[in-house]
């Protein structure tokens, strides 16, 4: 057995023990050169095993109805059934030993009756609440030098850069510096980058463009990453993005009125799904993990830039700013329609 912290319940079919309030059987747990400790709930037994313990292992004469651990990828149901051989039971979570004490006693009684009971606080908490000045003077400095930070003009823009429902301004904006950068940052030459509405909380104004604005654009600490994918992964990337005519940074390819991709060229090269060849993408790490359902590119791992990706939208504005150039962004036909 996997070592972990675990906790193992000894129980007795026997009528007359169970009216007595008695465990029948001792379990022998051994964990390393460390001995298990029990505590008891009515007729059951509870060992709780110290944690990073060495393999456990039951003495064969126990009488064991589960053992319970963490450290295992997938939870189970937490109330073992009862067998001649010993079942093993295993649940997903820190501090395994308080979640078997509530699963030893549903177990015995059955579904866990909530009782909590809300009620209102003595002062309601509102807008019209007035500041305590003890607590204004703390926060007054730093509220200060966040605001004057925040508040920096980093560049500018002749028009806003918004976002919007297939391929948008600032989807292209975002997407292309993902890609430059990672090149950057990993010295070679990225195929693709890839970003979704979701990820992109605000829309850049027009005129001056705040470190305050790319904070609002980037709220998260989502790092740049780069992902190896072959091209039948790269073609589920298509499929995902032709139902909602999303673009893809470095590619062009045709929507048809059905929802699927047709003629992908990436770079000026057309794309073939059956083609033995691995493609770079620049991708944020949330959707790297999976996230806003691209499910295919979790089983790749990334490559670390250790580059946010609001530290890479800040520095290149900052860049264009420098080199006297405004920020600006548009809409190319990088999906295009097939309105046959």
């Amino acid at each position: 057995m996997r070592a972990c912290q675990a906790a193992a319940l000894s129980g007795s079919n026997s009528e007359k023990d169970k009216a007595a309030g008695r465990g029948l059987s001792d379990i022998s747990v051994l964990t390393g050169s460390r001995r298990a400790k029990t505590a008891r709930i009515g007729a059951r037994k509870i060992l709780a095993c110290p944690q990073r313990s060495g393999a456990t292992r039951l003495a064969p004469s126990a009488n064991v109805n589960g053992v319970l651990g963490n450290h295992r990828p997938h939870p189970v149901p937490l109330c073992p059934v009862v067998s001649p051989k010993i079942p093993m039971a295993r649940f997903c979570t820190r501090g395994a030993a308080l979640v078997l004490l509530v699963a030893a006693t549903a177990c015995q009684r059955g579904a866990l009756q909530p009782t909590a009971r809300l009620t209102t606080t003595a002062q309601p908490v509102t807008a019209a609440q007035p500041a305590d000045p003890k607590v204004e003077a703390v926060v007054a400095p730093y509220r200060l030098k966040v605001q004057q930070q925040m508040d920096e003009v980093i560049g500018r823009a002749p028009e806003a850069l918004r976002k919007n429902p297939g391929e948008s301004p600032l989807a292209n904006f975002a997407g292309d510096i993902q890609r430059e950068r990672a090149a950057r940052e990993l010295g070679q030459p990225i195929d693709l980058g890839v970003v979704t509405n979701g990820g992109l909380r605000a829309e850049l104004p027009a005129g001056n463009i705040t470190t305050g604005n790319i904070f609002e654009l980037m709220p998260f600490e989502n790092e740049l990453v780069v992902l190896d994918a072959p091209a039948s992964v790269v073609q589920q990337l298509f499929e995902y993005a032709a139902p909602i005519h999303m673009a893809v940074s470095g590619a062009t390819y045709t929507a048809t009125p059905d929802g699927r991709p047709t003629d992908i060229r990436i770079g000026k090269e057309a794309f073939d799904p059956a083609k033995d060849r691995t493609y770079t993408i620049a991708i944020s790490d949330y959707l790297a993990g999976g996230g806003d359902k691209l499910d295919f590119f979790r089983p790749l791992p990334p490559r670390r830039t250790n580059v946010l990706l609001r530290t890479a939208f800040n520095e290149h504005i900052r860049q264009l700013t420098k080199d006297g150039r405004p920020v600006t962004a548009k809409v190319e036909g990088r999906v295009k329609f097939d309105h046959q």
